[in-house]
């Protein structure tokens, strides 16, 4: 057998005694410390979970942007609509123009 130096213990019946308490109390604090740390099973469903939820989240991304693309801002469609209106309205005036001064040269000539 070997011989340990037991210090502190007057014999080796209470050093044996003494390292079992230490073992109980460590077994104790092992289950304790189980109990409230979630188990490796949870974590990873709790992981897969998320990872779901990343690549739902992911999968909209492309939708949203090619929305963007596909239907014009209010400012784009503003400024067509503006353009529009604009040449719409110098036609209508160049018409209106156009046989005033028709109607204003009649009067002229047939007043001579």
């Amino acid at each position: 057998m070997t011989r340990i130096r037991t210090r502190g213990f007057e014999s080796p019946a209470q050093l044996r005694e003494h390292l079992a308490e230490l073992d109980d109390d460590r077994s104790a604090n092992d289950t304790a410390m189980a109990k409230r740390r979630p188990s490796v099973e949870s974590q990873i469903a709790a992981l897969r979970r998320e990872i779901a939820d990343l690549r739902a989240r992911l999968n909209d991304v492309p939708r949203e942007a090619n929305l963007q693309h596909v239907l014009p801002s209010r400012r784009k469609r503003n400024t067509w609509l503006s353009i529009a209106a604009a040449l719409t309205t110098s036609y209508f005036l160049q018409k209106i123009l156009q046989r005033a001064v028709a109607s204003a040269t009649a009067r002229l000539l047939s007043a001579q």
